[in-house]
C-alpha cells in the first residue's frame, strides 16, 4: 500500500473504540509515526474534519478536561481505513498521527495525505465558512504588567545575591594599616573582583529604578484597558485622551472613567499614593535625562584655585566604585518596590469584590487573550507550558 485514500476514511463510534480498548482487540500500531507541525494550520484540519465527519470521536477528547483549555491533548479523531485504525491527535505543539498501517515510503504517504485534505477543502467551502462563524477569534498578547513584574523581581533577586552591603571596606591606603607588598597584591586582585560586582550591581539597580515606575504605570493603564466604560472604550480619541492624562489625574479619575469601583481613589490622602507619586517624579528625571546635581550629590568640598579642601576624607574604594551605587542600593529599591506593591493593592481594594477577582486573574495571566470582535479579555491557557512526551522506543520512526 502506497498511501491513504482519504475518500475511504470512516468515522468509528466512540463506544466501539472504548470497547476495543477494554477488550484489547486491535492490531499493534505501526512504528512509523507522522508529525504534522510545519506548513499546516490545525484550525483548518479541525474545521474540515468537523464538517465532514462531525465532532471529534477520539477517546482523548472524551476524557479531557472540558472546564478549561488546560489539556495535553485538545482533540482527536480515530478513523477506520480498510479495517485499519488511524488516530489523529492534536497536542499543544503539533498533530500526531498514529496508525495500524505502514507504507513503503512514509514521507511521501504523509505528504499525499496532507495534500489530499487540502485539495478536499474546496468541496466543503460553504460548510467550512458556516462552521468557522461559530469559532471565536482570539488574539494572544504578552501582558506587559506581568512581564515587568517578573523582570523586576528577577533583577531584585540577582541584586540581593550580589550582597554588596556585606563587602567589608579595606582601607589599605591608610598608612596605619602597615600594608606589605603581598597585602597590596591581594588587595588589587580583590578590588578587581569587587569592582566587577559593583558594576553589575549598578547596572541592575539602575535598571530596576527605571522599570519600577513603568511597572506601576502599566498597572494603571492595564486597569483602564480592562475596565474602561463602554463610551470610552468604543471611542478611540476619548480612550487615548484618558491615557494621556497626567498620572495623578489618571489615577484620581479611575472611578469616573472605569466600571467596578465602589469608592474613589484618595490620591492626595493615602500614603501609598504619595509614595507612588514620589517614585513617578524620580522616573521623570531619569526618563528625560534631567541633570540636577542636588539629586545625585554624594560629597561636598572646597577649592582654593586648584587645591581641593576636604570636609571629610573618603577612600579609594568609594571613589573607584562605591559612589556609583548611591541611591540604587538593594534595600532602597526593595523599599520602592514595596511602595509600588502597596499602591497597586490600594487601587485593587477600591474595586467591587466580583470585579476584583476578574481583574486579579487577568493581570496575573502571562499571555491573556483579546477578542477584538466582542472587545473581551480572557484567560486562554495556563501560565506554564505543558507537553506530554511519550517514550516510543528505539525502533520508532518519525516522519
Amino acid at each position: 500500500m502506497n498511501n491513504i485514500d482519504i475518500s475511504m476514511l470512516k468515522i468509528v463510534p466512540t463506544k466501539q473504540l472504548a470497547d476495543e480498548v477494554l477488550q484489547k482487540k486491535r492490531r499493534e500500531l505501526s512504528k512509523s509515526i507522522w508529525i504534522l507541525k510545519e506548513n499546516i494550520r490545525a484550525v483548518d484540519f479541525y474545521c474540515y474534519f468537523n464538517v465532514r465527519f462531525g465532532a471529534p470521536n477520539g477517546l482523548f477528547t472524551v476524557l479531557k478536561n472540558k472546564h478549561d483549555s488546560d489539556n495535553l491533548i485538545h482533540w482527536d479523531y480515530t478513523f477506520d481505513y480498510k479495517g485499519y485504525r488511524i488516530n489523529l491527535i492534536c497536542k499543544n505543539y503539533y498533530i500526531e498521527i498514529m496508525k495500524e498501517i505502514s507504507f513503503e515510503n512514509e514521507s511521501e504517504a504523509k505528504q499525499l495525505f496532507i495534500d489530499q485534505i487540502r485539495n478536499d477543502f474546496k468541496y466543503y467551502g460553504r460548510q467550512l465558512s458556516e462552521f468557522r462563524k461559530h469559532l471565536e477569534p482570539w488574539l494572544v498578547f504578552i501582558n506587559p504588567f506581568k512581564r515587568l513584574k517578573q523582570v523586576i523581581e528577577n533583577q531584585l533577586t540577582k541584586l540581593e545575591d550580589l550582597n554588596i552591603s556585606s563587602i567589608k571596606p579595606n582601607n589599605i591606603s591608610d598608612p596605619r594599616m602597615k600594608a606589605t607588598r603581598e597585602d597590596l597584591e591581594q588587595w588589587q586582585k580583590n578590588a578587581e573582583q569587587i569592582g566587577e560586582k559593583y558594576v553589575e550591581a549598578t547596572s541592575l539597580g539602575l535598571s530596576i529604578s527605571m522599570l519600577l515606575p513603568v511597572y506601576a504605570e502599566s498597572f494603571v493603564n492595564f486597569l483602564i484597558f480592562i475596565l474602561a466604560k463602554p463610551e470610552i472604550k468604543n471611542d478611540v480619541d476619548l480612550y487615548n485622551k484618558v491615557l494621556r492624562m497626567r498620572i495623578n489625574e489618571r489615577v484620581s479619575s479611575l472611578h469616573i472613567n472605569c466600571i467596578g469601583f465602589y469608592q474613589p481613589i484618595d490620591y492626595n490622602g493615602v500614603e501609598a499614593c504619595k509614595a507612588f507619586h514620589s517614585i513617578m517624579n524620580k522616573r521623570n528625571e531619569v526618563l528625560h535625562g534631567n541633570i540636577n546635581p542636588m539629586n545625585y550629590s554624594f560629597d561636598f568640598l572646597y577649592f582654593e584655585y586648584r587645591t581641593p579642601l576636604f570636609e571629610n576624607f573618603r577612600d579609594i574604594e568609594f571613589d573607584t566604585y562605591k559612589a556609583s551605587i548611591r541611591g540604587i542600593e538593594f534595600e532602597k529599591l526593595l523599599c520602592d518596590y514595596q511602595h509600588v506593591q502597596n499602591f497597586i493593592s490600594y487601587i485593587l481594594l477600591c474595586l467591587d469584590e466580583n470585579i476584583l477577582h476578574h481583574v486579579k486573574t487577568i493581570i496575573d495571566t502571562v499571555h491573556p487573550g483579546w477578542n477584538k470582535k466582542t472587545k473581551r479579555l480572557g484567560v486562554l491557557s495556563a501560565n506554564y507550558g505543558v507537553e506530554g512526551v511519550m517514550i516510543y522506543g528505539d525502533d520508532a520512526k518519525f516522519y
